[in-house]
């Protein structure tokens, strides 16, 4: 058996302590295991299992994008004769995936192996067929290795999710899984580095999300702003091909998932209804289950507005990926011009200031819904049992136009924390007070229930609205990094 070039020393990893702690943990299991692990592209999975299992003996086994099964195979063959150092090996040796395996199996009969097959929704040319095959190897050969570890993995959750975790073939075999999601706040910032301020490293989060790829990028100039210009609208940006390649990895399969991205991106969220009536189709056509895989993939938020009945009717749909949100606002409709090179010179002239300060409140909005847990943290009441979500107030033939809190608390101890959100450029004044207090004369209050009146603010308060005790507290970005640092460390 040929020794492989094993690297002792790994890139530092960035984050992702809980991650690691549960692959070495099964990693050290005295019993063979499967692993299946899956997330969208660029999150980072390949990074994390190279890694934390760099002691190991590993085999890496990549399927290529838009390759005829046999083909796969061969491209299989080519990997493992490499990574083997196995010259006589022809590209034609195994005429089946069983053969393959059964030939990989005798190879890694002893010794601690891990089987890395990566992007296994094209491996597997999307069928089960590489799945079941797998079964039978798994059964006879794979698992009489205590020392051996598979990892099935893929960015497209959809498949991994239905085809794998799902699969019949492989029921009660794929012990461990991992669903791989991008960095949270604190990572974003440990990655970004400390020449970026809180803010940069808040307004990068905001734009691509906590992709650790998608952030290098962002990482090329001092300014993040600058950085994300060049690469979204000069004509070889990076951000610009990679909406297409986010979708050959996951959804290339129809285009539906492409229109409920683009409009949830214009016109924000919608309900299954609306969003039947924009895409002009019919009830039924598979749209709740379109729904399901988009968000299951994290393109895609589900939320129903705390204070409506959480039937099918309110839930409402939200983009959830920021950079597809982003590249739809921006880079899409200036892809003629960016085609044409008329932004290679200024990049930054491509994008209207007052549109990605709105394109970044309504992010921010999303960003403080989706992390409830950390305010109720840093306002103190996290033991205390709530319900927390936007509040929506709709318009009726007896009252004013229709209104809506950014983020409430419905708490067990009988207050409603209500919060207004905002990311502004400067501090914000005191003339939030009156915009507030005019809802809170609108809104329903329960007479059990006092009130406790929040803002969340990038920037601040100005020393005027600081001074003014209508608001109960004031949570500012600086609060939010002291919680979520603390925690971490």
């Amino acid at each position: 058996m040929a020794d492989l070039d094993k690297t002792e020393e790994k890139q530092h990893l960035i984050g992702r302590s809980a991650e690691t702690v549960e692959l070495r943990r099964i990693g050290d299991l005295p019993e063979s295991s499967i692993l299946v692990i899956y997330g969208r592209r660029r999150v980072g999975k390949t990074s994390l299992i190279e890694s934390v299992f760099a002691k190991r003996n590993l085999i890496k086994i990549e399927g290529a994008e838009g390759v005829k099964p046999d083909r796969q195979l061969e491209l299989a063959t080519q990997q493992l004769k490499i990574s083997l150092n196995l010259n006589n090996l022809t590209l034609s040796a195994f005429s089946n995936w069983l053969e393959f395996f059964h030939f990989l199996a005798k190879e890694t009969e002893k010794g601690i192996w891990t089987l890395y097959f990566e992007e296994l929704q094209w491996l597997a040319g999307e069928s089960s067929s590489f799945v079941a095959e797998f079964k039978i190897a798994w059964d006879n050969y794979f698992r009489k290795n205590p020392k051996l570890l598979v990892v099935l993995c893929g960015s497209s959750p959809t498949f991994m999710v239905s085809q794998v975790l799902r699969s019949k073939a492989l029921y009660n075999r794929s012990q461990h899984e991992l669903h791989l999601q991008e960095f949270a706040l604190s990572e974003t910032k440990e990655f970004m580095g400390a020449r970026y301020s809180d803010e940069q490293v808040l307004d990068a989060h905001l734009l691509v999300g906590g992709i650790p790829e998608y952030l290098k990028y962002l990482k090329e100039d001092r300014s993040v702003f600058i950085s994300l210009c060049k690469n979204s609208f000069k004509s070889n940006g990076y951000f610009v091909n990679e909406y297409e390649r986010v979708f050959a990895s996951t959804l290339a399969k129809n285009q539906t998932y492409r229109g409920v991205i683009e409009i949830l991106s214009i016109f924000g969220a919608q309900t299954r209804a609306s969003l039947l009536q924009r895409l002009k189709l019919r009830s039924g056509g598979g749209i709740s289950a379109i729904l399901e895989e988009l968000v299951l993939c994290g393109f895609v938020d589900r939320y129903a507005p705390y204070n409506l009945q959480q039937d099918g009717k309110s839930v409402r749909y939200a983009i959830g990926d920021n950079y597809l949100h982003f590249y739809n606002k921006f880079i899409r409709p200036n892809l003629t011009e960016i085609g044409s090179r008329r932004f290679d010179v200024e990049p930054t002239s491509a994008i209207n200031k007052s549109d990605l300060d709105l394109f970044m409140s309504h992010r921010f909005e999303q960003f403080c819904r989706k992390n409830h847990w950390v305010i109720a943290k840093i306002l103190g009441f996290s033991a205390v049992k709530y319900r927390a979500g936007a509040f929506f107030q709709r318009k009726s033939l007896d009252a004013d136009d229709g209104f809506q809190w950014d983020l409430v608390f419905d708490r067990a101890d009988k207050v409603l924390t209500l919060c207004e959100i905002k990311y502004t450029s400067s501090p914000v004044g005191r003339s939030v007070i009156e915009d507030c207090e005019t809802r809170i004369e609108k809104t329903r209050i329960p007479v059990q229930k006092s009130i406790q009146r929040v803002l969340i603010s990038v920037k601040g308060a100005s020393w005027e609205l600081t001074a003014d005790p209508n608001f109960d507290r004031i949570v500012t970005l600086k609060d939010f990094f002291c919680f979520l640092l603390k925690s971490v460390s």
